[in-house]
């Protein structure tokens, strides 16, 4: 993120935003090409104002799952994926069983769930282990030696970390996109009702520290930013982290003035109230 759209970012969130129906009746869907824009103009003006697009498969060419992991056809290349991860363990959830909203999940070895995936292809998927979905595999995390994939250029902040999810893989057939979907949307609504107060005020508290460590880092003489943090962080670089900040300090402010998160009988490290005027004078040194 460059200054000027920092500039614009901060600024967005002062002005009056389109209410719901303008924002449904807003621009025609974008397709975009790999080329056609920086990433400070990505976030500007789709992940800013949380306008939709539709990426052109230029944005994973060069990823060798795409490359390496179907046949020419567009089929999947089960014999590669069975010699390179046959071994490696997968979580995969049982889409016919529920359990409290959700499917409950196993683990087993890939090349287990590869078979399943053959068989039921060949019989018209149609399996009496039942529809299975292999998903949130966190294969960056888990293989680091192998670059199957990455994230493009536009995604490099992965907006504040909320898209950990573009990170994981999901295989599956058509029957199981619409419990996708479904998941996601659960998610969704958890997040907005229903999640712990004392594990987001974590969340919050390790995106400031490390969005102010990369800011203390860039000042002065330091090492370059690529030799101390991860990727994802080296990448932001500072104004994409006063911004974090900017939005960390508003949502910070608005949980302190909620009557349930002021009940919670829980010691908190460090207090919400100190951690909120540290990032207050790292932001206000930082835009001084």
């Amino acid at each position: 993120m460059n200054e000027a759209t920092l500039k614009t970012s901060l600024a967005f969130f002062q002005s009056d935003r389109p209410s719901y129906e303008q924002f449904h009746k807003g621009r025609k869907l974008e397709y975009l090409q790999n080329a056609d824009l920086s990433y400070s103009e990505f976030f500007r003006d789709f992940l800013l104002p949380n306008y939709p697009c539709i990426l052109s498969p230029e944005f994973t060419e060069g990823w060798r799952s795409r490359q390496q992991w179907v046949k020419g056809d567009g089929r999947p290349d089960f014999e590669h994926l069975l010699k390179n991860f046959g071994n490696s363990i997968v979580p995969v959830a049982n889409c016919d069983v529920k359990e409290y909203n959700a499917n409950p999940k196993h683990n087993i070895p890939l090349r287990d769930y590869l078979s399943y995936w053959k068989e039921q292809r060949e019989s018209g998927y149609s399996s009496p282990q039942g529809c299975l979905y292999m998903k949130d595999w966190h294969m960056h995390r888990l293989e680091q030696s192998r670059a199957e994939h990455y994230s493009p250029l536009s995604f490099v902040s992965n907006k504040h970390h909320f898209f950990e999810a573009y990170n994981n893989l999901w295989f599956g057939n058509a029957a199981t996109m619409s419990v996708f979907c479904s998941y996601l949307l659960q998610l969704l609504l958890k997040a907005c009702t229903g999640i712990n107060y004392c594990e987001f005020y974590t969340f919050l508290k390790i995106i400031a520290k490390n969005r102010m460590a990369v800011l203390e880092a860039t000042s002065g003489d330091s090492a370059p930013l690529s030799s101390v943090f991860p990727a994802e962080l080296s990448a932001l670089g500072p104004c994409h982290s006063v911004f974090d900040l900017h939005r960390t300090e508003d949502v910070l402010t608005s949980i302190l003035a909620n009557e349930d998160f002021s009940r919670l009988d829980t010691d908190l490290y460090p207090c919400p109230e100190n951690l909120l005027h540290e990032i207050k004078e790292v932001t206000d040194a930082a835009l001084s």
